[in-house]
């Protein structure tokens, strides 16, 4: 597919789900999505398959990140029984099989392979996240005790929300 082409879709695409996000209620994406689909299905459907094939290495790409992170996860989380089981077994062999992105360019490794400049370039990541994470608490819990029980728009402009958003995040977001 022409470059030209994945414009087109994606253009067209974005419209649609700009127009299908509500602007009051609450839906959540995974409603506004099956109904856009649904939609997409009957009205126009060279543009939902057009736009798929389009974007079918991005998807990939997301969901085989998804999986990378949910095992990691599932190895800190779930995983510790079946590890204290196996430490208790004496096998942790499976333990190295977690994988992490080790630089820019989103290669991963897993860690029985990872260097040491592999484990710090994962280690600025967390640290990178976590100070964004604690800056964007501290916004919210500002925004918090200044709304009380109105709603944001009651309060605050989106100028005096976006301007204190960015004092609080300085160069982090």
């Amino acid at each position: 597919m022409d470059p030209e082409q994945i414009h087109e879709f994606n253009a067209k695409m974005a419209a649609k789900i700009d127009a299908a996000i509500p602007v009051k209620g609450i839906l959540t994406a995974r409603q506004v999505a099956e109904k856009l689909h649904e939609e997409l299905e009957a009205d126009d459907p060279a543009l939902l398959y057009g736009w798929l094939r389009a974007n079918a290495v991005q998807f990939l790409s997301n969901i085989i990140g998804e999986r990378l992170r949910s095992e990691r996860s599932r190895y800190r989380n779930a995983g510790r029984r079946k590890f204290g089981q196996a430490a208790e077994a004496g096998d942790l062999s499976s333990y190295f099989d977690q994988r992490y992105v080790v630089n820019d360019g989103n290669e991963w490794k897993k860690l029985a392979d990872m260097t040491g400049p592999d484990h710090r370039f994962v280690a600025s990541q967390y640290v990178r996240s976590s100070k964004t994470d604690a800056l964007l608490a501290k916004f919210h819990e500002a925004v918090a005790r200044k709304v009380g029980n109105r709603r944001t728009e009651e309060v605050y402009s989106a100028e005096q929300l976006y301007k204190l958003e960015q004092s609080i995040l300085g160069n982090a977001a």
